[in-house]
């Protein structure tokens, strides 16, 4: 297992103000602020039960994000999607929703967070799905904003209704995972908060492992909000040691294959009122690194798999060169044979 950096090599600046409410964003907006809405229905082409599902067991063609409300999903991909979409760089890594109201929404999120507002709570269950051009590959970014007892029944209760079983088929098919956990519910959360993230997340990583094709499906874990956590973070002795003592099962399941980052999507800070509201001006940390790790993997998995096609392709190169060569010998063999027999015949009719 390998980590990018721990808590103490990352300055974040001044410790944030603590979170002053309790939604998906874990920050509150000031009262009296104007909010987005929540996020609208996806449309029917990013519905759950409309993505394609695989064909057979090892079928991999997507990155999947997964995180339970209040993990800062919502920030996250806000914050990445505008970096990706922002990009000016052709050959960089760029990010376009498949769907307009999709586009719509993550925007909206930005835009707010820009104005130092946080946004609404997400209202949504659909996926976010996008489209991430890096290394010259297009690849299909699956982010699922599920409910809490969609992932449940998925991964905690194993039951077989339609959305848990597609929400497991995303699994199957993730040729990269980025797990999104707020590292504040491992201590502070409510005992359902603390088994998805623990237990869940475990059956999730441990069903990516034993599927045909998993075992080098690259996996991040991105301990978000960590402007907020940083004293946390740090009084555990940093995010490996972090990670170690509050998902060891989590560690086990990736099985020695896990990059772990200290992200920070967004900075807060306290406005006149004493407010907590988003500070824009400052970078995130470590929004990109995340899904760049994931599509490196999958770049040198295909490179792999490429050397090896190619491997192959010369020894059935030479195997069918030995072949021909094998029933050339055996024509000449013959003719010669034939030619014996001819010989030996007119030999013996110029006899008589």
């Amino acid at each position: 297992m390998s980590s990018e950096g721990s808590a103490d090599d990352w300055d974040f600046g001044a410790p944030a103000p603590p979170p002053r409410g309790d939604y998906e964003g874990q920050r509150a907006t000031p009262a009296g602020s104007p909010v987005p809405p929540p996020f609208e229905g996806q449309g029917a082409s990013q519905r759950l039960g409309d993505m394609p599902k695989p064909a057979m067991p090892g079928e991999r063609d997507r990155v999947v994000i997964l995180g339970r409300r209040r993990a800062g999903k919502t920030i996250f991909l806000a914050r990445l999607y505008e970096m990706g979409w922002n990009n000016p760089d052709p050959n960089g890594l760029r990010m376009m929703a498949l769907d307009g109201n999709a586009h719509r929404n993550l925007m909206m999120v930005s835009d707010s967070l820009g104005r130092g507002k946080w946004p609404a709570a997400t209202a949504s269950s659909e996926p976010f799905v996008i489209e991430v051009s890096y290394l010259g590959r297009k690849t299909p970014l699956v982010a699922i904003d599920y409910a809490g007892e969609i992932f449940t029944n998925a991964f905690i209760r194993e039951q077989q209704d339609e959305q848990s079983q597609i929400l497991r088929e995303h699994v199957d098919r993730a040729i990269g995972v980025i797990l999104l956990l707020d590292p504040s519910i491992a201590i502070h959360g409510q005992i359902d908060e603390r088994v998805d993230d623990d237990y869940g997340m475990v059956r999730a990583i441990r069903r990516i492992r034993e599927w045909p094709g998993g075992d080098a499906v690259p996996i991040t874990l991105v301990m978000t909000k960590c402007d907020e956590h940083r004293s946390l973070l740090k009084s555990e002795g940093g995010l490996l040691a972090f990670a170690k003592k509050w998902y060891p099962n989590l560690v086990i399941a990736a099985g020695g294959r896990m990059k772990i980052y200290a992200c920070a999507a967004v900075h807060a800070r306290l406005d006149a009122r004493g407010d907590s509201i988003p500070d824009t001006r400052k970078d995130g940390q470590n929004l990109i690194e995340p899904l760049v790790y994931c599509l490196e993997g999958l770049a040198r998995q295909k490179a792999k798999l490429e050397q090896q096609r190619q491997i192959l392709a010369q020894a059935q190169h030479k195997i069918n060169l030995k072949a021909a060569q094998m029933d050339f010998e055996r024509v000449a063999k013959s003719r010669a044979r034939i030619n014996m027999f001819a010989i030996c015949l007119s030999v013996g009719l110029i006899t008589v």
